[in-house]
């Protein structure tokens, strides 16, 4: 089954039948980019976090990799409850893939001839929502109900205590090739930040993967991909425009470099962007928990 091929079978189809849900199904669609750049530090593909992965392809294949990820993470068979035929889905990372994962569980749906008129089909969906989520994942359910009034969805969210904080990686700033010194920070959408500041050492070009630090190397987010350096800026309609370059060399200041991450909201003595060529490997974390990794998916996706 193509996912994508589906997923798009399934929005023409609707587009003809209710079209007034298509713009649910297209807030689906791009909230899928959104699942990647915000948890794709949590799956590896082709031996990079997704995160990373995804600003290194064009939309096109990154839409494609959404579906493909949001498949893996779902188990489906078909089965029958009290008699009647299902299909039964153990679904995984529920609460941060939501959208990858309701665009594959619409393609499989799609896939699926429901039979002669009046006849229903139950849909079993089984799957971990934190407490104090928001369950978005349920969400995006109800829209998908709406696209197959044949289906009966019986949902199973399991709610479950949200996982312990794991220790803060610390990186030897004085083994980084490139050191750069943020002035100032502003976010400009989602999962995209701004840093003005100067480099240092090294040099940092347009597509570096930076690590996100405080002044004494404690990781603040997941790294970054950068997409643009700005020597001069402004912003304009939501855009950072001005005067461009690929390259920021040792000594240079720049008023924007803008980098795939977010900030989480707080007070940080210095912010530190940098990178070492090679394996970037941080210090063993300041405090130790235990981490057991999942086994790895069929799918070719390491889900951590």
């Amino acid at each position: 089954m193509d996912v994508r091929e589906n997923w798009d079978q399934l929005n023409r189809r609707i587009k003809k039948e209710h079209e007034a849900m298509i713009p649910d199904l297209f807030k689906i669609h791009m909230g899928a980019f959104e699942d990647l750049r915000k948890n794709g530090h949590m799956i590896t593909a082709n031996g990079q976090p997704v995160n990373i992965l995804a600003h290194t392809i064009t939309p096109d294949e990154r839409f494609t990799l959404a579906c493909q990820i949001g498949r893996s993470l779902i188990d489906a068979h078909s089965g029958t409850v009290d008699g009647r035929l299902a299909e039964i889905c153990t679904i995984q990372k529920a609460d941060f893939f939501p959208n990858c994962i309701a665009i594959a569980l619409g393609a499989i749906l799609e896939n699926i001839h429901p039979g002669p008129p009046g006849m229903n089909m139950t849909v079993v969906c089984q799957f971990d929502t934190f407490n104090g989520s928001d369950n978005p994942l349920e969400r995006n359910l109800s829209v998908l109900k709406t696209c197959f009034p044949w289906a009966v969805f019986l949902l199973k969210p399991i709610k479950k205590e949200p996982p312990q904080p794991v220790s803060v990686p610390v990186f030897p700033l004085n083994q980084m090739n490139t050191l750069f010194h943020a002035d100032g920070v502003a976010k400009i959408d989602t999962a995209r930040t701004s840093f003005s500041g100067k480099v240092v050492r090294g040099e940092i070009r347009e597509g570096d993967v930076l690590n996100v630090t405080d002044g004494g190397g404690r990781q603040i987010c997941p790294p970054g991909v950068v997409q643009a350096i700005f020597l001069k800026d402004r912003v304009e309609d939501g855009k950072v425009v001005g005067e461009q370059c690929r390259v920021l060399s040792k000594d240079q200041h720049a008023d924007s470099l803008l980098v795939a991450v977010e900030i989480p909201k707080g007070s940080y003595q210095g912010i530190i962007l940098s990178k070492k060529e090679g394996p970037n490997t941080a210090e063993k974390p300041v405090s130790s928990a235990p981490v057991t990794p999942p086994a790895p998916s069929s799918s070719g996706y390491d889900h951590m």
